[in-house]
C-alpha cells in the first residue's frame, strides 16, 4: 500500500487528497483506491495567506495519514477490508482487488471466489 498526496497547481483552488493505493496495479499514475480524504479549497491570493493555508492542510494530512496507517497496518487488514466491502455493480476492480489481497495473504479459495 502506498499513501498518496495530490496538490493542485498554483493559481487554482488549493487543497490536498490523501488515500491508499494498492500497489499490485501496474499504472503510471497516482490512483486512490481507498479512504480518499480531500481537504481545502481556497484560491492562492498571496504568499502569507497561502502559508497559513498550507500549514493547516499539512496538519490535516498528517492526521489522515496516521488514520490510514492504523487502518491498514498490514496486508491482512487490507485483505479483510477489501473482502468486507459490499459488491458494487459495475466496479470490476473491487473483486479483483479483494481477490489479489486474499491470494497474497494465503487464501486461495477466497481469492478464486472473489476473482470469479
Amino acid at each position: 500500500m502506498a499513501i498518496g498526496l495530490w496538490v493542485w497547481p498554483r493559481g487554482e483552488n488549493s487543497g490536498l487528497c490523501v488515500g491508499a493505493m494498492w500497489l499490485w496495479h501496474d499504472v503510471d499514475l497516482l490512483a486512490f483506491d481507498a479512504d480518499v480524504v480531500r481537504t481545502g479549497s481556497e484560491l492562492f491570493r498571496a504568499e502569507g495567506q497561502f502559508r497559513r493555508l498550507a500549514l493547516g492542510l499539512s496538519r490535516q494530512v498528517a492526521a489522515n495519514v496516521r488514520v490510514l496507517r492504523e487502518r491498514f497496518p498490514d496486508l491482512q487488514n487490507v485483505a479483510r477490508y477489501l473482502a468486507s466491502r459490499p459488491v458494487r455493480r459495475g466496479f470490476l476492480w473491487d473483486g479483483f482487488d479483494a481477490g489479489v489481497a486474499a491470494a497474497l495473504v494465503g487464501g486461495p479459495d477466497s481469492a478464486r471466489e472473489l476473482l470469479g
